[in-house]
């Protein structure tokens, strides 16, 4: 019997979703700051474009 065989039967169906859950997610958790801290900046919404017109910051 193969070493991986061996591993493989240690573990039920359920036990390999949740090592793989476990697994796999910081990497989505990394993926995804990556992506967020990628984004553009939004442009102002009409209000927040008239509040700093009134305020001045916006000419």
């Amino acid at each position: 019997m193969s070493t991986v065989s061996t591993v493989v039967g240690l573990f039920s169906s359920v036990e390999c979703a949740y090592l793989g859950l476990f697994l796999a997610a910081p990497v989505l958790v990394a993926v995804a700051g990556w992506l967020a801290s990628r984004r553009e900046p939004e442009e102002m919404t009409a209000r927040q474009a008239r509040e700093a017109r009134e305020a001045g910051g916006a000419r």
